[in-house]
Protein backbone atom coordinates (compact mmCIF):
# COMPACT_ATOMS: atom_id res chain seq x y z
CA UNK A 1 0.00 0.00 0.00
CA UNK A 2 0.66 3.57 -0.54
CA UNK A 3 1.69 5.70 2.02
CA UNK A 4 -0.36 8.86 2.12
CA UNK A 5 1.21 12.51 1.62
CA UNK A 6 1.91 14.84 4.20
CA UNK A 7 -0.43 18.40 3.93
CA UNK A 8 2.84 20.69 3.18
CA UNK A 9 1.38 23.63 5.39
CA UNK A 10 0.40 21.17 8.51
CA UNK A 11 2.09 18.71 8.01
CA UNK A 12 -0.73 15.59 9.02
CA UNK A 13 -1.50 12.77 6.58
CA UNK A 14 -3.70 13.72 3.40
CA UNK A 15 -5.83 11.21 4.16
CA UNK A 16 -8.44 12.00 1.39
CA UNK A 17 -5.59 11.35 -0.99
CA UNK A 18 -5.51 7.68 0.99
CA UNK A 19 -8.50 6.98 0.32
CA UNK A 20 -8.02 7.48 -3.41
CA UNK A 21 -5.03 4.82 -2.85
CA UNK A 22 -7.24 2.43 -1.06
CA UNK A 23 -9.96 2.69 -3.95
CA UNK A 24 -7.34 2.32 -6.72
CA UNK A 25 -5.40 -0.88 -4.93
CA UNK A 26 -8.79 -2.38 -4.44
CA UNK A 27 -9.48 -1.95 -8.50
CA UNK A 28 -5.97 -3.58 -9.89
CA UNK A 29 -6.14 -6.30 -6.78
CA UNK A 30 -9.92 -7.26 -7.82
CA UNK A 31 -8.18 -7.13 -11.63
CA UNK A 32 -5.57 -9.57 -10.39
CA UNK A 33 -8.07 -11.55 -8.05
CA UNK A 34 -10.08 -12.13 -11.11
CA UNK A 35 -7.41 -13.50 -13.69
CA UNK A 36 -6.13 -15.53 -10.99
CA UNK A 37 -9.53 -17.00 -10.44
CA UNK A 38 -10.08 -17.49 -13.91
CA UNK A 39 -6.82 -19.58 -14.06
CA UNK A 40 -7.76 -21.92 -11.30
CA UNK A 41 -11.04 -22.34 -12.74
CA UNK A 42 -9.71 -23.86 -15.57
CA UNK A 43 -7.90 -26.36 -13.82
CA UNK A 44 -10.46 -29.04 -13.26
CA UNK A 45 -11.33 -28.99 -17.07
CA UNK A 46 -6.99 -29.50 -18.01
CA UNK A 47 -6.98 -32.03 -15.12
CA UNK A 48 -9.76 -34.14 -15.56
CA UNK A 49 -9.63 -34.04 -19.73
CA UNK A 50 -6.69 -32.44 -21.48
CA UNK A 51 -4.15 -33.60 -19.90
CA UNK A 52 -5.40 -37.96 -19.65
CA UNK A 53 -6.35 -36.99 -23.70
CA UNK A 54 -2.95 -36.16 -24.74
CA UNK A 55 -1.25 -38.71 -22.55
CA UNK A 56 -3.71 -41.55 -23.36
CA UNK A 57 -4.91 -40.69 -26.56
CA UNK A 58 -1.74 -39.68 -28.13
CA UNK A 59 -3.39 -36.56 -29.90
CA UNK A 60 -6.46 -34.59 -29.76
CA UNK A 61 -9.70 -36.03 -30.24
CA UNK A 62 -12.72 -33.85 -30.75
CA UNK A 63 -13.70 -33.75 -27.42
CA UNK A 64 -10.39 -32.37 -26.00
CA UNK A 65 -10.55 -30.10 -28.56
CA UNK A 66 -14.08 -28.70 -27.65
CA UNK A 67 -12.64 -29.21 -23.72
CA UNK A 68 -8.97 -26.90 -24.95
CA UNK A 69 -11.36 -24.16 -26.77
CA UNK A 70 -13.60 -23.99 -23.79
CA UNK A 71 -10.49 -23.62 -21.13
CA UNK A 72 -9.39 -20.91 -23.67
CA UNK A 73 -12.43 -18.93 -24.03
CA UNK A 74 -12.81 -18.92 -20.01
CA UNK A 75 -9.52 -17.97 -19.42
CA UNK A 76 -9.78 -14.95 -22.05
CA UNK A 77 -12.81 -13.62 -20.60
CA UNK A 78 -11.72 -13.63 -17.24
CA UNK A 79 -8.30 -11.55 -18.45
CA UNK A 80 -10.48 -9.48 -20.17
CA UNK A 81 -12.42 -9.05 -17.46
CA UNK A 82 -9.21 -8.30 -15.07
CA UNK A 83 -7.71 -6.01 -17.35
CA UNK A 84 -10.54 -3.80 -17.27
CA UNK A 85 -10.60 -3.16 -13.72
CA UNK A 86 -7.21 -2.34 -14.22
CA UNK A 87 -7.67 0.03 -16.52
CA UNK A 88 -10.77 1.89 -14.07
CA UNK A 89 -8.00 1.75 -11.51
CA UNK A 90 -5.55 3.72 -13.94
CA UNK A 91 -8.49 5.98 -14.51
CA UNK A 92 -8.85 7.02 -11.06
CA UNK A 93 -5.21 7.30 -10.18
CA UNK A 94 -5.02 10.01 -13.29
CA UNK A 95 -8.06 11.23 -12.05
CA UNK A 96 -6.49 12.15 -8.47
CA UNK A 97 -3.36 13.60 -10.25
CA UNK A 98 -0.77 10.47 -9.63
CA UNK A 99 0.19 9.95 -12.70
CA UNK A 100 0.47 11.96 -16.29
CA UNK A 101 -1.65 11.50 -19.27
CA UNK A 102 0.61 10.35 -21.39
CA UNK A 103 1.37 7.38 -19.29
CA UNK A 104 -2.01 6.99 -18.88
CA UNK A 105 -2.74 6.78 -22.60
CA UNK A 106 -0.17 4.51 -23.51
CA UNK A 107 -1.53 2.34 -20.60
CA UNK A 108 -4.56 2.16 -21.94
CA UNK A 109 -3.54 1.90 -25.62
CA UNK A 110 -1.89 -0.85 -24.20
CA UNK A 111 -4.39 -3.38 -22.27
CA UNK A 112 -7.28 -2.38 -24.88
CA UNK A 113 -5.02 -3.94 -27.39
CA UNK A 114 -4.64 -6.87 -25.78
CA UNK A 115 -8.00 -7.02 -24.50
CA UNK A 116 -9.15 -6.74 -28.27
CA UNK A 117 -6.96 -9.39 -29.06
CA UNK A 118 -8.09 -11.71 -26.49
CA UNK A 119 -11.95 -11.06 -27.89
CA UNK A 120 -11.02 -12.16 -31.23
CA UNK A 121 -9.63 -15.63 -29.51
CA UNK A 122 -12.53 -15.69 -27.84
CA UNK A 123 -15.19 -14.83 -30.34
CA UNK A 124 -12.83 -17.36 -32.86
CA UNK A 125 -13.03 -20.18 -29.80
CA UNK A 126 -16.79 -19.36 -29.77
CA UNK A 127 -17.34 -19.71 -33.91
CA UNK A 128 -15.16 -23.32 -33.70
CA UNK A 129 -17.14 -24.52 -30.79
CA UNK A 130 -20.65 -23.86 -32.21
CA UNK A 131 -21.02 -22.42 -35.32
CA UNK A 132 -24.78 -21.98 -35.81
CA UNK A 133 -24.85 -19.76 -32.61
CA UNK A 134 -22.72 -17.25 -34.03
CA UNK A 135 -23.31 -14.85 -36.66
Amino acid sequence: MRSCKPVPSTGLPNFSSCRYHIIIDMFNLLGVAIMVLSAIGTLPMLINHIIPSMIFHKGADKKATSYVLRARMQLGRGIMLGMDFMVTSDVIETLCGEIDIIKLICIVVVRSWLGYERSKEVLYSTCTLSPSRVE
